[in-house]
Parts: C-alpha cells; sequence; structure tokens
C-alpha cells in the first residue's frame, strides 16, 4: 500500500471541497481562469492548463514570500487571503470571515475566531 494512490485515501486528487468535487483532476466546461484563486482548488479544474501553470509557478516561487492560505468553507471563496473590491467596512461581521476580504484593512481587529478584539 505504498502508491500514491492508497497514501491518499484512495483519491488520485484531494481538495478543500468535499460536497460535489471529483476525487480525480480535470478540467470541467466551467473552470475559468478568471476564478483560478476559488477553481484551481477543486480537483474538477486542477487539470486545467491555467492550474497546472499555476502550480508550477508556485512550486519555482516556494522561496518568495506568498499569501496566506485560507479556508473559510465558503462555497465560491478565494483560498488565500485578499481584499477584493466589493468588500465593505460596513459589512465586516460577514465579509470579513470570507477569505476574499480578510486581508482588508478593517478587518483585522477581528480575530481568526471571529470574535472581535
Amino acid at each position: 500500500k505504498g502508491c500514491r494512490f492508497c497514501r491518499v485515501g484512495g483519491k488520485d486528487c484531494q481538495s478543500f471541497f468535499l460536497t460535489g468535487d471529483t476525487d480525480h483532476e480535470a478540467c470541467e466546461p466551467f473552470c475559468r481562469e478568471k476564478d483560478k484563486d476559488t477553481h484551481c482548488g477543486m480537483c474538477k479544474c486542477k487539470g486545467c492548463g491555467f492550474c497546472k501553470a499555476l502550480a508550477r509557478a508556485s512550486v519555482s516561487q516556494a522561496s518568495a514570500p506568498s499569501l496566506p492560505a485560507c479556508y473559510s468553507g465558503r462555497k465560491q471563496d478565494s483560498l488565500v487571503e485578499k481584499c477584493d473590491p466589493f468588500c465593505k467596512v460596513e459589512q465586516k461581521d460577514d465579509h470579513c470571515g470570507q477569505c476574499k476580504c480578510k486581508a482588508c484593512r478593517f478587518c483585522g481587529d477581528v480575530c481568526d475566531s471571529g470574535i472581535p478584539g
């Protein structure tokens, strides 16, 4: 049982997206390069050329500082902390729980547990 397939629990591919994701790398029609922060984290999209290029680039830049990895469990969220233009201080209770907004300055006063302070 030393094969790669057995070491990853019987799956050729693993991702954070358990519901509805495949157990093998593919490039399904919905996968889009403009959404690569989210899509390339799914096995359904890891087989796409733009995801393979992203994976190669991150391996070759392993020594360069990178954005913090992030997982909120929310559908369509980013896998890295960012501050997207839609993020609003008025909605920080909701927005700061999303990886797409965690890097915003106004989210700095909320710790990872979601408890202010």
